[in-house]
């Protein structure tokens, strides 16, 4: 195309067209018209892409190969190399794929966890005071010395020397301090749990879970992954009104978002996204370029002139591999079949002097160096800038972020699976190519015929069982048969034990055990629970290389992106204060296995009357809560109450013990008043005995006395009369004088 070429002429601040010979007028006034308009931004923006593109044709063929890996497909040059060598039958064994998705499934589940996202938000150890706090603590606390001393004066004291007060004033103001950063960290603390929240919402808003889905894909598969974001874009949402009606509005969100590897252009000694010249092939539709006309930044004389000049489409320069890269892709199978008005366009991140950022827009050029750099970001269309503006990031940083599988200090491009995977692919593939020609060779009888001796007629090709062959005789051949056969030897087994030794070899070169997904083949140590939880930790220690470099590398800076956004747009006020972004995609997958064995036997520790008086309620239904949710991946919703269920419970329980209690109460009070019922009915009864007795007493000792005195009446009289009634019966007695004469008689 004519835009190849280009920077084979000078990039200053004016060329003109000059016509060499060869050159026909239409090629020549295309050059004309194509310099004409292009700029020295412009210019400068090619140049740089045609550096980049030459120095990643290598690389493209190392995303190529790692593609048909992942595809399981051989190239075109490795077929025929086959077929030269006899190989009947080509077989790819999706090693690689398998490494591959193991990988991909595990890193997927530490840094796009279901309900959680692989970040946390942490004040920092020392929140930082500002300058007009620190001015209002320092003038209080002399306040306060100030008055304090003031007391001692007017009490007599004798007044302290201006280094005592001074000594004072800085005790004071540093106890103010102590106190004020106290609360600070206090509303540190808060403060990054609603940041957390804010940014959790944006990464949901903005596509932060699908971004990291394809990110992880090409993590895997490819010497590096980019991810691109976070930048605002305006998306069109619903929302209903008081009344419920729907009223459609436009809303400017943080959002991510892949990039695919094939359309990245680092700079050829850039060791990630943030140095050097980096380029982003994009595509537009003529549309989507129409839309931009009136956004800020976007040149509307330049989207115009673009439109016009590749009403058909535009290929920014003749990309070679483009054709295999949209097979494997699934895409199309040829680049002619694109959708029609495709127009490409280079997405520029890099350093631009001064003068020729003042080339692109002179009206726009104000307060601008001519001799200084400026970090700017620019969409260029064949020579058209339809967008440039300095970047305007606080820390100067772009939207871009890459890691790689297997890193390489100092450079752009790691190693990927397929990478570290390729000679066990190699052998497994030989020797499953060759087990399937040898099973079958080996598959059936070959036979050796003299065809000079057949008889007229045999067919020499037909084989059949049973079949009688019909020979003419031979005077020469002695006894030497005219038809034979033989068996090729089987070598399956050979060729099986190399095909497993070489999956072992890739387990090695990769770090992504067998046993990780779920193979059941494995014996030794992966037989028992706790040997296989030993060998997936030891196996995690490869993977956990990995996932720290996306922490690093991508999580951290992209996240502190969205933070720095939030502080400087956001309008929850509260949620603004001194916070770090620690990332736990490493940390998690460390500590994942052992934290759960933890809460674990926590759990069943604790599970006894002593330990429940001490940790309460609340304290085991957290355990229980961290041991279902975390450990056993287990839904505790509907399992165990929350704190605010448990202290419901608690209060009605309480209620219900205080009203036994008082019905306790109440039985004992009656219960009581029986008692002293009871009690004064035996006191009565036993004194009306008491009386009893000693009335029974008083009445015996009468009849004693009586007795004893009729006794004494006795013994004095010496005799007695006694009176009797009409039966005969004694019913009395009298003494009788000694001189009388008592008559026996009843006269």
């Amino acid at each position: 195309m004519a835009a190849e070429g280009i920077d084979l002429k000078p990039f200053v601040r004016f060329s003109p067209p000059q016509t060499t010979e060869g050159e026909s007028e239409d090629e020549t006034t295309q050059q004309e018209r194509f310099f004409e308009n292009e700029s020295a931004l412009a210019g400068h923006i090619r140049k740089a892409w045609e550096r980049n593109k030459v120095a990643r044709a290598r690389i493209t063929q190392r995303l190529l190969k790692c593609l048909r890996a992942r595809r399981g497909v051989y190239s075109a040059n490795e077929i025929a190399q086959l077929q030269e060598r006899g190989t009947m039958n080509i077989v790819w064994v999706d090693l690689t794929e398998e490494k591959c998705k193991a990988a991909a499934a595990w890193i997927r589940e530490v840094l796009v966890p279901v309900g959680d996202y692989p970040f946390d938000t942490e004040p920092t150890p020392v929140p930082d005071l500002p300058q007009a706090v620190k001015m209002s603590i320092l003038e209080k606390a002399a306040a306060r010395v100030a008055q304090s001393m003031a007391e001692a004066a007017a009490a007599g004291e004798q007044p302290p020397t201006l280094e005592q007060f001074r000594q004072r004033a800085q005790q004071e103001w540093e106890r103010m301090v102590k106190a004020v950063q106290s609360e600070m960290e206090n509303k540190a603390r808060e403060a990054a749990r609603r940041m957390r929240k804010l940014i959790a919402d944006a990464m949901a808003e903005g596509g932060w879970d699908e971004a990291m889905d394809a990110f992880i894909e090409d993590f895997v598969t490819y010497p590096a992954a980019v991810l691109h974001g976070p930048v605002f874009k305006r998306v069109r949402q619903l929302s209903w009104s008081q009344f419920g009606a729907v009223q459609p509005h436009e809303k400017l969100v943080q959002s991510w978002e892949w990039i695919d590897i094939f359309d990245v252009y680092p700079d050829p000694n850039a060791r990630d996204c943030q140095t050097g010249d980096f380029i982003v092939r994009r595509r537009y539709t003529r549309a989507d370029l129409f839309n931009c006309i009136g956004l800020e930044d976007y040149d509307e004389r330049a989207i115009r002139m673009a439109l016009d000049d590749y009403a058909e489409g535009h290929l920014e320069g003749w990309i070679w591999q483009e054709a295999e890269r949209r097979r494997l892709q699934a895409e199309s199978l040829y680049s002619f079949l694109s959708p029609r008005g495709t127009i490409d366009a280079l997405h520029y991140f890099g350093s631009v002097p001064g003068w020729k950022l003042m080339s692109w827009r002179p009206d726009k050029a104000l307060e601008i160096d001519e001799q200084a750099e400026y970090e700017v970001e620019a969409i260029l269309i064949g020579p058209y800038v339809i967008r440039c503006t300095i970047n305007n990031d606080p820390l100067r940083r772009r939207p871009f972020f890459n890691a790689s599988f297997d890193r390489v200090p100092g450079s752009f491009w790691g190693r990927s699976i397929p990478d570290l995977c390729e000679t066990s692919q190699k052998m497994v593939n030989a020797a499953a190519c060759a087990l399937a020609d040898n099973m079958s060779w080996a598959s059936g009888p070959q036979a050796w015929v003299h065809v000079d001796r057949l008889a007229d007629g045999e067919n020499a090709i037909e084989f059949a069982p049973l079949k009688v062959w019909q020979l003419k005789s031979d005077q020469t051949q002695g006894v030497n048969p005219g038809v034979g056969f033989f068996q090729a030897n089987s070598n399956a087994a050979e060729l099986m034990a190399l095909i497993e030794k070489w999956s072992v070899r890739a387990d090695d070169a990769t770090g992504v055990p067998r046993y990780t997904y779920g193979n059941e083949r494995v014996g030794g140590a992966a037989s028992t629970y706790s040997g296989l939880a030993m060998l997936m930790n030891n196996a995690a220690k490869g993977l956990r290389r990995a996932i720290a470099h996306v922490d690093a590398m991508v999580i951290r800076p992209s996240v502190h992106m969205a933070f720095v956004n939030e502080m400087l747009y956001g309008q929850d006020m509260s949620a603004k204060a001194d916070v770090q972004i620690v990332p736990r995609g490493a940390t998690t997958i460390l500590i994942r296995e052992a934290r759960n064995q933890a809460l674990l036997q926590a759990a069943q520790l604790t599970a006894n009357p002593v330990d429940m008086q001490i940790i309460g309620e609340k304290g085991r239904a957290e355990m229980l809560r961290r041991v279902l949710g975390d450990a056993l991946e287990i839904d505790w919703r509907g399992i165990v109450p929350d704190d605010a269920q448990i202290e419901e419970a608690a209060r009605a329980k309480a209620e219900q013990m205080a009203a036994i209690e008082r019905e306790k109460m109440e039985i004992e009070k009656a219960a009581k008043l029986g008692y002293v019922e009871v009690e004064n009915r035996r006191i009565d009864m036993q004194a009306a005995i008491e009386r009893e007795r000693i009335a029974s007493d008083e009445r015996m000792k009468g009849a004693e006395i009586a007795a004893k005195r009729a006794l004494a009446l006795q013994k004095a009289n010496r005799q007695l009369a006694f009176e009797y009634d009409s039966n005969g019966n004694v019913v009395a007695a009298k003494p009788v004088p000694m001189g009388d004469v008592v008559s026996d008689s009843g006269g």
